[in-house]
């Protein structure tokens, strides 16, 4: 890259990082309100929209999506008003998550936080003035644009009605001059797309115009506003048109390179426990790590704080080398030794492809295995997981996660993980080929 040098290079590069995970933001939204083709599926801002059914296959809205938790989610615009969230009371794991325009995620409420108890918020943003009413808890969001994000935790198929009580029950609605908005109210195929695929395709004009747009409404509390400042000379910034001049559009190809090249590692490259990878704990608190925030918007859009979940991933066995389908691995949990949570906690392994990170198809169509799984035990107590493409011939099927024919990686998520988890005294066990 023999442009890497240049203060012009190094400029559009920073400004690049800083607003990589916003625009994936936006993009992500604008796909997920998008209206279905047969129109019968319109979305609308401010709305809280429930899943029927967990991730599959053929999920490819945000890559390696959890398997453990279905989904309920609602796409904040406050610059107009604020919302009212009504939880009710909860007998399981039900965590609410709000992620600003950046994807910083410090407002949690539910299970791990403020707990399972009945409870009324305001959402505000950053123009909101009034008064909060005693009867709620406010919950102050840096940024008029919002991601919410709810958890509901399910015990296989036959719970998915017990899950549907309690997304019947968490109430959502403005509160003030705030809209319910439909954004999209025809089928959009342009909008048809990958995020991922979708921001990796835009020029460096494209993703400025909207990286510019986000601007207008959304300040971020952790902005350089010395650097937002000087990128203005490359038309970087509110109001502002990203350069015409051809020398500086022609940086594109390297700043992409080099972007790909610094984000596409494991989040947690350089702390490591048997070659399971460890996400840097500021994970969904970066404040001003913006490398950090980009890698994982990338990465992991929408990653919960290691207090709420830690996510170790692996992508090699225990001699260092690339996990492949082609290949049959084993991870080994002696006695007592599975992964420690607590109350209302639980973990998970799930498997998706190294490509695009989305899951792998199977003919017993298992992405996952956990702890709500019965899984067979050894007549010491110990429990062997088999990784590998073919059904075990004379292994406990219950113990097997078919890992398809190319390569893949794994994450072991732990919900709600104890102490030992966080500060390294509980690891991993090392994942073998056999």
């Amino acid at each position: 890259m023999k442009n890497e040098n240049s203060k012009e290079f190094l400029d559009i590069y920073e400004a690049y990082v800083y607003a990589y995970p916003a625009v994936i933001f936006e993009l992500t939204r604008r796909a997920y309100l998008n209206s279905s083709p047969n129109g019968k599926r319109i979305k609308k801002t401010n709305v809280l929209v429930h899943d029927v059914a967990l991730a599959d296959a053929s999920f490819h809205n945000v890559v390696a999506p959890n398997i453990d938790t279905v989904y309920s989610q609602s796409w904040l615009d406050l610059s107009e008003g604020a919302l009212i969230l009504e939880k009710p009371e909860l007998d399981r794991y039900v965590s609410i998550a709000f992620l600003d325009a950046y994807t910083n995620c410090e407002n949690i409420i539910g299970t791990g936080t403020d707990g399972n108890h009945a409870a009324r918020y305001l959402i505000t943003g950053p123009d909101f003035a009034g008064d909060v009413p005693k009867e709620y808890q406010q919950i102050a969001l840096p940024t008029n644009n919002a991601w919410g994000i709810v958890r509901t935790i399910i015990y296989g198929k036959d719970d998915m009605e017990a899950v549907r009580k309690i997304q019947e029950k968490l109430v959502f609605q403005p509160y003030g001059n705030a809209r319910q908005e439909v954004i999209y109210p025809i089928y959009d195929p342009e909008l048809d797309y990958k995020p991922i695929e979708k921001i990796s395709d835009l020029s460096l004009e494209e993703f400025f115009k909207i990286f510019n747009e986000i601007l207008e409404h959304n300040p971020d509390k952790y902005a350089p506003v010395d650097k937002l400042q000087q990128w203005r000379a490359y038309g970087i910034g509110a109001g502002e048109t990203f350069t015409d001049e051809q020398a500086i559009r022609n940086l594109e190809h390297d700043i992409k390179q080099k972007f790909l090249k610094e984000t596409n590692r494991s989040l947690g490259e350089g702390n490591q426990k048997n070659h399971w990878s460890y996400p840097d704990p500021s994970i969904g608190i970066y404040k001003t790590d913006y490398l950090l925030r980009a890698n994982v918007a990338r990465n992991g859009l929408g990653a919960n704080p290691v207090t709420m979940c830690v996510y170790p991933s692996i992508y090699v066995d225990q001699e260092g080398n690339p996990l492949n389908g082609k290949e049959r691995y084993q991870i080994h949990f002696e006695k007592g030794q599975l992964p420690p949570v607590n109350e209302n906690g639980f973990w998970s392994i799930t498997l998706y492809d190294s490509e695009e990170r989305y899951l792998v198809e199977n003919e017993i169509h298992r992405y996952g295995i956990n702890d709500r799984d019965i899984l067979r035990e050894n007549e010491d107590g110990s429990i062997d997981i088999l990784i590998q493409q073919e059904k075990p011939e004379n292994e406990p099927i219950e113990n097997w996660l078919p890992s398809g024919s190319e390569s893949f990686n794994l994450i072991l998520r732990i919900y709600l993980p104890r102490d030992e988890v966080i500060t390294g005294q509980w690891e991993p066990p090392v994942l073998h080929k056999v």
